[in-house]
């Protein structure tokens, strides 16, 4: 099954890759976005059925309109789908791909030593379990 909304695959174990995801559920503009861990099964058989190679990426991943957009090109898809003032962060999508992902791989490399891990899921509420796959 492949839902009709724009999946975002997320590190289910960083607490930066959680907080982040909670906010995009509290900032859309829209409900736009279901959301899967890249540990997942889901994920795993996914990739696989999209002949896409996820190992050695150390990104969020978007997927919509049968498409993958990794690093700070996936940030960018997220951010386009926010409330404003959120969405004023797009402007930085001016900046060189080179630029962007070289923040997005310094912020990537150092997130478990900076923001930890987990090894336990955060409790959703009820309204949000649907978008989670």
């Amino acid at each position: 099954m492949i839902p009709s909304q724009s999946i975002v695959f997320f590190d289910g174990v960083c607490n930066l890759c959680n907080g982040f995801v909670q906010f995009v559920l509290k900032n859309e503009a829209h409900s736009h976005f279901v959301f899967c861990s890249l540990q997942s099964e889901f994920a795993n058989h996914f990739f696989k059925e999209k002949n896409f190679v996820s190992t050695g990426i150390d990104s969020v991943i978007v997927f919509e309109n049968n498409h993958f957009y990794i690093e700070s090109e996936a940030a960018f898809k997220i951010i386009s789908k926010f409330k404003w003032p959120y969405r004023a962060f797009g402007i930085f999508a001016i900046l060189p791909d080179f630029i962007n992902n070289f923040i997005y791989k310094l912020i990537a490399r150092y997130r478990y030593k900076i923001f930890g891990k987990t090894n336990v899921c955060w409790v959703m509420s009820n309204n949000y379990k649907e978008r989670f796959l």
